[in-house]
């Protein structure tokens, strides 16, 4: 008798678990991607308090540390951009810009806001043609 009931509790336990894996065949709904990487995210937080208190230098240098981390990340090029545009380097500007954007999918904001800022970076070389080359495209 003691070796059914054991056998009978067994078999529920048996069964209870295939009921668990039932459950645990459902996917998890796809994570969605970080802005930033985890290790990068206080370098971008201190470089964006450090243009706050209008100190590029302070930021250029957190820019590129968080670059040389992850240097797939658009948004940590844009703040870049921002940085040197700030600076006066226009050229510079334009060039993070588009490396920005060859990081980013079609019609993501961000792209639209590289555009705005590689415009005024043109209008401040004094190309005006290119500057309302890139804001058509906005």
């Amino acid at each position: 008798m003691r070796y059914l009931t054991g056998l009978f509790m067994l078999l529920t336990l048996l069964l209870s678990g295939c009921q668990m894996a039932e459950v645990r065949t459902i996917p998890p709904p796809e994570p969605q991607p970080a802005a930033v990487a985890p290790p990068t995210a206080p370098l971008l937080a201190s470089a964006q308090q450090s243009l706050a208190r209008n100190d590029l230098d302070g930021a250029e240098g957190y820019l590129e540390r968080a670059i040389r981390l992850d240097s797939r990340n658009p948004l940590l090029w844009h703040t870049l951009a921002q940085t040197k545009f700030r600076q006066g380097d226009y050229p510079q500007t334009i060039q993070l810009c588009r490396r920005a954007n060859a990081l980013l999918p079609p019609n993501a904001p961000l792209l639209r806001e590289n555009l705005r800022l590689m415009a005024a970076a043109h209008r401040q070389l004094g190309q005006e043609d290119q500057a309302q080359q890139l804001e058509s495209q906005l």
